[in-house]
């Protein structure tokens, strides 16, 4: 069973968060009150994952992260972020951690995202060996709008990622999510035009909108055309979408655009934080991913 620590200076936050992760049968939730604390239990008894809070005295969530990636790099750290950490939340991206979640969207997203990444670092072994002998590959899928689909593309990608060297299988499994946000908005906001005002798409009302259009012409008829390229010395992915073009004032700043969904946002965070060059083409139909031994993220617009 999966043991998954949670630490928070907030008594009331701690138990929300373990009530969202304890609706996934058999997981086993423990607690801390402060980066100091989770340390000491983590050395005592390592958990198989933690979800942390940014903002908390002593030893805080950015510390942590830095703290765990040099004593255990194999232990995904998940942030919990409140409303404008989206910075602080991509300086812990850069430094390690597997992934955040806005505390506004805990219910909805937290046990779905903790759930993804166990699975995530428990990768079957025989393809781990097979994969680290992968000398050059190029794949390109046509598929539906079907999110289903893409998690299992993911889960292929993944293995491919282990012939690319990288620090550990947490900077892979960044490397994962960020390809998977931006295939994931070229789903919702591109293909399915979802609007950019749409800040969350697990409410009920944008649920239904998005059943809509998965059924409805032209919407259910657009492809999203994914084109990878693995080696040991690089992975670039190309993703392209037949519907609304991103606006290019949602992805060029390096900063957080405050009229930008977050989940849009947090996609954007995730790739400029992990990739090594992000590139929207096409104009805004496409994006494009590069991750090779470099500490240089940005993001530029072609004509």
């Amino acid at each position: 069973m999966p043991t998954v620590l949670v630490v928070d200076d907030s008594p009331t936050d701690r138990i929300m968060a373990s009530r969202f992760l304890e609706q996934e049968p058999e997981m086993i939730v423990r607690f801390a009150c402060d980066g100091n604390a989770a340390l000491a239990q983590i050395r005592e008894q390592m958990p198989d994952a933690v979800v942390t809070d940014l903002q908390m005295p002593e030893c805080n969530g950015l510390q942590l992260v830095s703290h765990v990636m040099n004593e255990f790099p194999r232990l995904p750290v998940i942030l919990m972020t409140a409303q404008g950490s989206e910075e602080i939340a991509a300086e812990a991206l850069r430094i390690g951690a597997a992934s955040y979640v806005p505390k506004r969207v805990l219910a909805s997203q937290l046990r779905d995202t903790v759930v993804r990444i166990l699975a995530a670092a428990s990768a079957d072994g025989r393809q781990s060996s097979l994969m680290h002998s992968l000398a050059d590959s190029f794949l390109r899928f046509e598929i539906q709008n079907d999110a289903e689909l893409i998690e299992t593309l993911m889960e292929h990608i993944q293995g491919m990622l282990r012939c690319l060297p990288l620090s550990d299988e947490s900077e892979r499994l960044r490397v994962v999510l960020a390809v998977k946000h931006a295939i994931l908005n070229s789903l919702y906001h591109g293909n399915l035009e979802i609007p950019f005002d749409v800040e969350d798409l697990w409410t009920p009302a944008a649920a239904a909108l998005i059943h809509e259009r998965l059924t409805t012409a032209p919407f259910a008829d657009r492809l999203l055309i994914i084109e990878a390229n693995i080696s040991p010395r690089a992975a670039s992915f190309l993703i392209r979408h037949e519907g609304t073009a991103f606006p290019e004032e949602t992805c060029q700043a390096k900063s957080v655009d405050p009229c930008c969904p977050k989940h849009f946002t947090r996609g954007i965070v995730l790739m400029q934080s992990t990739m090594d060059e992000v590139r929207i083409l096409e104009d805004g139909r496409a994006i494009s991913l590069l991750k090779r031994p470099s500490e240089v993220s940005e993001v530029v617009f072609d004509d």
